[in-house]
């Protein structure tokens, strides 16, 4: 009689097992991307539509690591936010500063990206960078960035200019119908320092910060209710970090140490 016992309750055991399974077990991570398409060196797109790039490559080792099921969305940097919060996209795989309302509206990573805001100037510039120097000059920014309220709130005197790439900023910045741009060391490097820009154009000394974010790095946004995407995304960005491979990545992009926890065996 113990025997039949056992039995039976071994396979009312098994069979509660076996219903729930399927309700413990987590579908794998599906994640749309947003990002911008042209905002080198971070994301690049060729002519025949595929993109590559730091954040690209970054953000493919996330989903990799995540095991998750990414596809991307290429939008203008302004419909970035929006995409988030109407449930479009997921992630937003590009360096945004902390604001409050990115706070807010949506979750935010880890530290992706420190890139403190700098001035690209012509190289003929001969005045400083305090607010009084920069008193009405035409500073070109992104269209709803964090750089617009540095302008607007830190600056004061000057006057945004915004626009949705850098490639306009840089039409505009050569043609003189602005007097500077106002974005990440990185992107102004890329763009500005090097190649056939090289001796053109130089950096601001004086690094911008929005208000109460002094020091603070940049980060990817996620869509708000998404914890277990935050999560699935900060582990694979700590292991990669912690393994050198964020490093060997943002290697083949610059020589620039990106994130202040990148450990110096890597670099």
């Amino acid at each position: 009689m113990k025997n039949v016992k056992t039995r039976t309750a071994s396979a009312l055991l098994c069979a509660i097992c076996w219903f729930s399974a399927p309700s413990i077990a987590q579908e794998p991570l599906k994640i749309r991307i947003g990002n911008e398409p042209s905002y080198p060196p971070f994301v690049i797109t060729k002519p025949d539509g595929t993109m590559s790039g730091l954040e690209i490559d970054l953000v493919k080792e996330v989903c990799a690591r995540a095991k998750a099921d990414c596809t991307y969305k290429s939008m203008d940097f302004s419909g970035l936010l929006p995409a988030i919060i109407t449930g479009k996209v997921d992630l937003i795989a590009e360096n945004l500063l902390q604001t409050p309302e990115r706070k807010a509206k949506a979750l935010l990573t880890r530290e992706v990206v420190y890139n403190p805001s700098v001035l690209a100037v012509p190289a003929s510039w001969s005045t400083g960078f305090s607010s009084g120097d920069l008193s009405g000059k035409r500073i070109g920014v992104y269209k709803g960035s964090g750089q617009l309220v540095m302008v607007t709130d830190v600056i004061k005197t000057a006057v945004p200019v915004t626009y949705e790439s850098i490639d306009q900023m840089a039409i505009d910045i050569q043609a003189g119908r602005i007097d500077a741009i106002l974005l990440g060391k990185l992107d102004l490097t890329q763009k500005f320092m090097d190649g056939p820009n090289a001796g053109k154009y130089k950096l601001s000394d004086r690094e911008f910060f929005a208000p109460g974010l002094e020091s603070k790095g940049s980060v990817w946004v996620i869509r708000k209710g998404e914890e277990r995407t935050l999560d699935a995304v900060n582990s694979a960005l700590n292991s990669m970090i912690a393994d050198c491979t964020y490093t060997k990545i943002r290697k083949k992009y610059t020589n620039i140490v990106m994130v202040r926890d990148e450990p110096a065996r890597c670099q």
